[in-house]
């Protein structure tokens, strides 16, 4: 990852793809998480405390729980996961 003038930057730590980490990638996640049928997914008050949460954790980077690989915002979204994290940081 560069920025500007091409200095070497640090990967990111703690964004999700729709902190403008990476327009292209989240386009597609977003579209994904659309494309959910609606049964699947959480309300959207549960979805922002999950993110809200992850937002803290250690394990985030560069918008991928580094416990299970997910891109968070999938994960978060899907009513059927829970955390990864022992113990876990949102049921």
């Amino acid at each position: 990852m560069t920025g500007p003038m091409g200095a070497k930057r640090p990967p990111c730590r703690r964004c999700l793809l729709s902190d403008d980490v990476n327009r292209a990638a989240y386009a597609t996640i977003a579209d994904y998480i659309a494309s959910l049928d609606p049964e699947r997914k959480v309300d959207e008050a549960a979805y922002a405390r999950r993110l809200a949460a992850c937002r803290t954790c250690e394990h985030l980077h560069n918008a991928l729980c580094a416990k299970c690989g997910c891109y968070v915002e999938v994960r978060c979204i899907k009513r059927a996961l829970t955390c990864p994290d022992v113990p876990p940081r949102w049921v």
